[in-house]
């Protein structure tokens, strides 16, 4: 797989905080754009995937994972293409956080991506549980993310026990950002 990086004059990288329940900094989504409006995405033409080869190679490597990060758990998203070719294999396995994007089409490649990944040491977070196919990932995940802001307490709080006693993962509370919706997910059981 060849995926074409010429690097940016400017790169703009947003860090969203993942904050633990007692309000701490856990870790950092890492996110990446080309200008510095919100609403753009990449550059012009830009597939998903150079798009996220260009966010791993600007960010990470141009900018370094410890100073984006401050030496705390990097969440990164990656493509099919990125998680299949083995790029995740290019940073340290105990700073990154591998974050399966939504719409991943999960088939036996993705998975047995996954499973080598785990078993090399990588953390695995999944950004969304849409199907049956999808819990196939299950096994190799050690964060999940619920959108808390779609559903009920109660609802999300049965994701949470149902999540964290069938793998042991961390169940990440996801569009909770006031303070209100903070308790909520604390309340809920939510780790992070």
């Amino acid at each position: 797989m060849q995926i074409d990086v010429d690097a940016p004059e400017t790169v703009f990288v947003s860090r969203q905080p993942i904050l633990d329940a007692t309000g701490k900094v856990f870790g950092y989504e890492l996110l990446h754009r080309e200008t510095a409006s919100p609403a753009a995405g990449g550059a012009e033409g830009e597939t998903a995937e150079s798009a996220g080869a260009r966010g791993l190679t600007d960010v990470v490597l141009g900018l370094g994972l410890d100073t984006l990060a401050e030496g705390k758990p990097a969440f990164l998203n990656f493509t099919r293409d990125l998680l299949v070719g083995q790029a995740a294999t290019l940073l340290p396995a105990a700073k990154t956080v591998i974050q399966l994007r939504r719409g991943l089409q999960v088939d036996d490649e993705v998975v047995n991506a996954c499973h080598e990944l785990h078993k090399a040491g990588y953390r695995l977070a999944l950004d969304f549980i849409s199907d049956p196919e999808s819990e196939r990932l299950l096994p190799f995940v050690k964060f999940l993310k619920i959108d808390v802001g779609s559903m009920s307490s109660a609802a999300a709080a049965t994701l949470v026990k149902r999540f964290s006693a069938a793998n042991g993962a961390k169940v990440i509370a996801e569009k909770g950002g006031s303070a209100e919706a903070f308790k909520g997910a604390k309340a809920a059981g939510f780790a992070l």
